[in-house]
């Protein structure tokens, strides 16, 4: 008789099978919604990450490009400084040209990162690359590049002033990079993930 007694005691009529059946179906459909908004969230951050991703990358390439302009521009102050008459012949005139040439090359190269703006309005006779108005961040590297054009290769006395021009190019130019890459920008993009 116990027996029968405790049977039936753990025994469910329809009413109980049917409220269990309910809850396990609930917990059920609570636990694949909770997957799948964790799931997006993981998918989100991820997209996010993936973006920062190619930034850093295309910012460190940007950055090694400006690295270059900058040991340019640095090489030229330095050309500044230094005596023609001191040197063996011409070899002033050879570095003047030498850096001519880098610095035109790393302003086309900056055209890549920094195409032209407004290329539909001013210069549409030109080829693609030089349609419209230059961007800021390539000026400075112009101007160098005037300057150095103007660098007396036999009396360096009269490179002082050049020599401050190119300071202040320099200054410009890294000052335009540091805002087109945004360094604040990206710090707090990544603490925001």
């Amino acid at each position: 008789m116990e027996r029968r007694a405790f049977l039936k005691s753990v025994m469910m009529n329809d009413y109980d099978l049917k409220l269990l059946g309910f809850i396990v179906a609930l917990q059920g459909s609570l636990l694949a919604v909770a997957v799948a908004v964790f799931n997006q969230l993981n998918a989100s951050r991820a997209r996010k990450l993936n973006i920062l991703a190619y930034l850093d990358s295309r910012d460190k390439t940007i950055r090694e490009w400006a690295t270059d302009v900058v040991k340019e521009i640095d090489a030229a102050i330095a050309l500044c400084e230094i005596d023609p008459r001191m040197r063996e012949g011409g070899s002033v005139f050879n570095d003047r040209l030498k850096l001519k040439q880098n610095l035109s090359t790393l302003t086309d190269v900056g055209r890549w990162f920094f195409p032209n703006d407004s290329p539909e309005k001013y210069g549409t006779d030109k080829e693609l690359a030089y349609k419209g108005l230059r961007p800021r961040v390539l000026d400075p590297i112009v101007a160098s590049y005037r300057f150095v054009s103007t660098i007396n290769y036999e009396d360096g006395d009269k490179n002082h002033g050049i020599r401050r021009d190119l300071i202040g190019e320099k200054k410009q130019f890294v000052s335009e990079v540091q805002i087109a890459l945004d360094p604040r920008r990206r710090a707090d993009a990544r603490r925001a993930l």
